[in-house]
């Protein structure tokens, strides 16, 4: 499976080996759609978030990596922006911006926090896409996605 294919499936990554290429697509101003990095929890050996909820959902407008422990720690020394990406975290990584600053980092608390931070993660891939942010109540100053 190439980097720029869009199948459901999330592209695993296990070794270090995996990394150099995940980097230079990050990197590559040809990359079009976010890119969602899941990292895999030690305690589960498996993703705190709802893959098949992300899949489903963004099918067509991200790409998900899911990424394991020896592949995390070669991102993390290759790509800024993976910093802190280890135990479950999520990062999106927007398609032509910047990566000086790094994205929101999502950090679930344990499986019980997976749905929660599955929506956050799906909300960050639609402001990526050119989502409009508005207030849905100021006194909470929540906010709310409208698609242009």
């Amino acid at each position: 499976m190439g980097m720029n294919d869009n199948s459901l499936d999330a592209m695993l990554m296990t070794d270090a080996p995996d990394v150099a290429p995940l980097v230079s697509w990050l990197l590559s101003a040809e990359r079009q759609l976010p890119v969602v990095l899941v990292s895999v929890a030690r305690s589960r050996a498996s993703a705190l978030v709802d893959l098949g909820r992300l899949l489903g959902e963004l099918d067509g407008a991200a790409q998900v990596r899911v990424v394991e422990a020896e592949a995390a720690t070669a991102l993390r020394s290759q790509f800024a922006p993976a910093r802190h990406l280890y135990g479950g975290a999520v990062r999106v990584i927007p398609a032509g911006v910047s990566h000086e600053a790094p994205p929101r980092l999502h950090v679930p608390f344990g499986a019980a926090d997976s749905q929660r931070v599955t929506t956050a993660v799906i909300e960050d891939v639609r402001l990526a896409q050119g989502a409009t942010v508005r207030p849905i109540s100021p006194a909470f100053g929540r906010l709310a996605l409208s698609l242009r």
